[in-house]
């Protein structure tokens, strides 16, 4: 669901300024934001690991963590499309 809204998002705001983006440009973006964010939830483990336990925003293994970067790309070739229909 992640891949699929942050995917909407780089093509709405690309829209609204008129500017062209490739479909390669939001792979990128949609990668970039999930790889960042699943490194921000090892760092929030690492650092304050009550509160990663508590709110359970943590991956529990590299398996989990590229599980949650590979749902981020299908839901970002949905996303595009989404659009395209």
């Amino acid at each position: 669901m992640t891949g699929f809204a942050s995917g909407l998002l780089v093509i709405f705001i690309a829209n609204k300024k008129h500017i062209k983006i490739s479909n390669y440009k939001i792979i990128f973006g949609v990668i970039t934001i999930a790889v960042l964010w699943e490194v921000a939830e090892w760092l929030l483990l690492i650092l304050s690991p009550e509160t990663a336990l508590t709110y359970d925003i943590y991956s529990s293994s590299i398996v989990e963590a590229v599980s949650d970067v590979v749902s981020n790309m299908i839901g970002r070739g949905s996303s595009l499309l989404f659009v395209k229909s």
